[in-house]
């Protein structure tokens, strides 16, 4: 150490120390004598820890950055993970190339593989003998397939296993105890999760992070890496630490779900929808688990704990597959104890099935009948969740039960829970009126629900938009309340719904905007009930402002999609009729009366969905208009009037208006 120092001496240099981890100490105390013998010297080391000396100043060096899920292949060629990829792939195999055929395998290689370049090269050396599809299938395995480095390189770097090995063994014991049950995090977590689920400590877990075993978010989360922590838990399995440290980790999810429920309904409902969606990967991994090990009670629980958050960020199909999972394990009827929970977890799995027997009046009376007995039943252990309780009504309506529906939303109306007596009266019925919306709005401000006030200020905006009053104020803040934490399907359908409020106002410029905002939105996973109701708005836009053409091309269009997706007759029913109320505007009355048709033979006689068939009676009004026959109009504007008073769509308005005048209104109500 002297000779060197007393070769540096004041010079001006620079001297590079690399891979100093597994002599981090000596490293240190070396570094440390050097600058402070030699004035002219700086020292570049590299490190999976800090020196911890004075004047040390870290530059991270993060894995290569892998491109978002869904990219193309122009998109993922231009992220620097998938360029290593390709370089090693063709040096390797010459003929490789990325194309849209095998882009999405080299998207979720590169992801899975947390841009490691190290592993990145290694599966590269793959692609020699597979392709990235069936690499990609495989990479769970990843230990075993990665291997068959360069022979010239140190052997800790000639496989993915040598090179995570290779940063274990550099670890205390405490650190060692600490990483392995950090597995159990499928997407990190708080350092009191840790603490909680792991009895780590603060100190411990700081070191991990020192030696790059764990990331710290400027969230503050701590994670591991997808391929460390593959290799944490097989050490956790080794230990035979692996079945109590998931049951931690479910028990701890557990009881953040459930402290969750209530605080959903109140002012901290935004806060509490991030942490909630923060656990969202690791939500998913406790429910797994309490399947796999057949944990009726806990599984039952957490789900019914998740229903409202998932039924609020618009994440219901989601809800549905894990309740019906739930709901086989749990058999038939609820199990002592458990019958909120149970519920909740029926109302999830009954709401999916809307799209197949909705228009089945038995079976929606059925399952009408199984949740009344079921929240009884709940009611009688204890408190429920409110929405099981609106829940009854909102089926009884869907079963054409609307007696039965009115005598519920009546009761909960002056409920002392504000949060039932507002959804209540958001709910209504055909009667609610613009004094119960504006109740419902002030009883969700008051508690500073930003769900249900959205939801009631749009139910207002509607009421207002029918007599032609002004309604910006509420569609600003409609806008502004759910922007930021709904998720893009959610946004989207606000944004519709939006748009239709606008264009009923004339607003045609301001729906163009929130339709063009709703189709930026549109990703992989948007649901075909989602791009259907999307296509609707911009089918009815385009009508709106007079350009026929497009709209015909925007249902045509929309035809494929409605053929092959499982949709609920309403909405077909409802994409059929508005195709055939713009044949009509264009002449084509034959064409016209067959989507109507089609419409009602989707509908079915026992459909209890009188809106969709007024709108379609309606349909069958505005051809005949079209065709001349304007008694015929009348009468059928009759009907559709009497099935559903309320069908206010412009088309409608004018149709009517245009039947009275050309009959007077004698002879028009006559009909």
């Amino acid at each position: 150490m002297e000779r060197v120092a007393e070769a540096l001496g004041e010079r001006a240099a620079l001297v590079v120390l690399d891979n100093c981890e597994h002599l981090v100490g000596a490293a240190a105390v070396l570094v440390e004598r050097l600058l402070d013998e030699c004035g002219g010297l700086r020292v570049l080391v590299t490190s999976r820890e800090p020196l911890n000396v004075p004047g040390e100043r870290l530059a991270p060096v993060p894995p290569l950055e892998p491109p978002p899920v869904g990219a193309g292949a122009a998109e993922a060629a231009a992220y620097p993970s998938v360029r290593l990829l390709l370089d090693r792939a063709t040096a390797a195999r010459p003929s490789f190339a990325l194309d849209e055929g095998n882009a999405a395998a080299v998207v979720a290689l590169c992801r899975r593989l947390d841009g490691m370049p190290l592993a990145i090269e290694l599966a590269a050396a793959r692609l020699r003998t597979m392709t990235p599809g069936q690499l990609a299938d495989r990479i769970d395995d990843r230990f075993r397939l990665l291997t068959g480095g360069s022979r010239t390189a140190l052997p800790r770097q000639q496989t993915l296993r040598a090179v995570v090995e290779w940063s274990w063994d550099l670890l205390d014991e405490q650190e060692r105890v600490l990483a392995r049950r950090l597995g159990v995090f499928a997407d990190g977590a708080t350092l009191e999760a840790v603490e909680t689920v792991c009895g780590g400590t603060a100190d411990v877990l700081g070191a991990l992070a020192d030696k790059s075993l764990v990331r710290l978010s400027p969230e503050g989360r701590y994670s591991m890496l997808e391929t460390i922590r593959a290799y944490a838990l097989e050490r956790l399995e080794e230990a035979g630490e692996t079945g109590e440290y998931r049951k931690r980790h479910a028990r701890h999810l557990l009881d953040l779900a459930e402290r969750a429920v209530p605080e959903l309904r109140t002012g901290a409902q935004i806060e509490w929808i991030e942490r909630l969606a923060a656990e969202r990967d690791d939500f998913a991994a406790a429910l797994r688990w309490t399947l796999d090990e057949r944990d009726v009670e806990h599984a039952l629980r957490l789900c019914a704990a998740l229903n409202w958050y998932w039924w609020m960020c618009g994440y219901r199909q989601e809800s549905a597959a894990w309740a019906r999972q739930v709901l086989d394990l749990a058999g038939e009827t609820p199990p002592p104890g458990l019958a909120a929970a149970y519920t909740a977890c029926m109302f999830a799995y009954g709401v999916s099935l809307f799209g197949t027997i909705v228009s089945d009046r038995p079976a929606m009376l059925e399952l009408s009948a199984r949740m009344d007995a079921l929240v009884e039943t709940a009611l009688r252990e204890g408190p429920v969740h409110p929405l099981l309780q609106i829940s009854r009504a909102v089926l009884a309506a869907a079963s054409g039960q609307d007696e039965r529906a009115a005598e519920l939303l009546a009761g909960y109306a002056v409920s002392d829970d504000l949060w039932l007596s507002s959804s209540a009266l958001m709910i209504g019925g055909p009667m609610r009126s613009e004094r119960d919306l504006e109740r419902a709005v002030a009883g969700f401000r008051e508690l500073g629900d930003r769900w249900g006030l959205s939801e009631a200020l749009l139910g207002l905006a509607a009421l207002r938009a029918e007599r032609g009053a002004p309604t910006d104020d509420l569609i600003a803040e409609t806008w502004s309340l759910t922007s930021e934490w709904v998720s893009d399907d959610e946004s989207i359908s606000t944004l519709i719904r939006l748009a239709q409020l606008r264009t009923r106002m004339d607003d045609l410029e301001g729906a163009a905007g929130d339709l063009a905002e709703a189709r930026a939105r549109v990703g992989e996973e948007t649901s075909a009930y989602t791009l259907l109701l999307l296509g609707l708005a911009e089918a009815g836009h385009a009508g709106q402002r007079g350009d026929l053409e497009e709209s015909l091309a925007i249902y045509r269009d929309l035809g494929g999609l409605v053929a092959e997706a499982t949709l609920m007759p309403q909405l077909t029913a409802t994409y059929l009729t508005s195709y055939g109320r713009v044949l009509a505007r264009a002449g084509d009355v034959g064409a016209a009366l067959g989507q109507h048709r089609l419409a009602l033979d989707v509908l079915g006689e026992t459909s209890p969905d009188r809106p969709v068939l007024s709108m379609v009676l309606a349909g069958f009004a505005l051809a005949a208009q079209a065709g001349g026959d304007q008694e015929r109009a009348a009468v059928l504007f009759g009907a559709a009037s009497a099935v559903e008073p309320a069908d206010a769509s412009p088309e409608t308005v004018e149709g009517r208006a245009e039947a009275r005048l050309a009959l007077g209104d004698e002879r028009f109500d006559r009909c």
